[in-house]
């Protein structure tokens, strides 16, 4: 099973139109006690009892709850439509403790033993990461960064907004290094970024363009009569 794909971006608008909630915190690692629901089917209709009746829903997106007031463990917050209600984002909506059923029918027939599986793992479990301490993880992929001049790799990148959707996973890249004190200048999500700021209004002072010389050896047109005799 190859890595998921995950999309950065420093841009907020699309966040913002999605009502992304932001983090309390910059995040340059996350613990594995996140878990996802993988098998998640975004916009589908499900169900849940909530002690009293089933509840229809509809997930459209999720994030990561940071709020350490909420709850002392790690939580998720969904973007949810239930009947006859506005758009809501609602924390641990779902747990992996909490039964899930695909239709009414599933529900009623098995007496609520036959819940769906959303396949909730560990979040590290599915992305290409790097360790950072011993249970915390950041993506493993290259961010760059101006240092003393140069352009170079950073270890200093952090998100401060994350949101899952049907589209896929979306991370948003804070513009300033973690790690101020190693006097990162910005962070980058390519190099080729990095080195137009590095570069811009930057004068050059270079040499003139190296002459060059074409020689062509022209060889003398002159014509030369020569008479041909035949001596018996």
């Amino acid at each position: 099973m190859g890595y998921l794909k995950v999309t950065y971006s420093q841009d907020h608008k699309p966040f913002d139109e999605l009502g992304v909630p932001r983090c309390h915190y910059k995040h340059n690692w996350l613990t594995k006690n996140y878990k996802f629901p993988f098998d998640l089917e975004f916009n589908r209709t499900y169900y849940k009892h909530d002690g009293e009746k089933l509840i229809a829903f509809r997930i459209l997106a999720y994030t990561i709850d940071d709020n350490t007031t909420h709850n002392d463990k790690p939580s998720l917050i969904f973007l949810v439509q239930m009947p006859n209600q506005p758009l809501q984002w609602l924390v641990d909506f779902i747990t992996p403790y909490i039964a899930v059923y695909k239709s009414v029918d599933e529900y009623v027939m098995s007496g609520g033993a036959n819940c769906v599986s959303l396949c909730w793992q560990s979040w590290n479990c599915r992305f290409n990461v790097r360790n950072v301490h011993n249970d915390t993880y950041f993506f493993n992929d290259e961010f760059w960064t101006i240092q003393q001049g140069v352009v170079t790799k950073s270890n200093g990148a952090y998100f401060n907004r994350f949101v899952v959707t049907e589209d896929g996973f979306f991370v948003n890249i804070g513009n300033d290094s973690y790690h101020n004190y190693y006097k990162e200048r910005g962070i980058f999500l390519d190099k080729m970024s990095a080195t137009k700021v590095l570069l811009n209004n930057m004068s050059v002072v270079d040499f003139e363009n190296d002459p060059i010389t074409i020689k062509m050896k022209v060889l003398d047109n002159t014509p030369k009569l020569l008479k041909i005799q035949f001596v018996e």
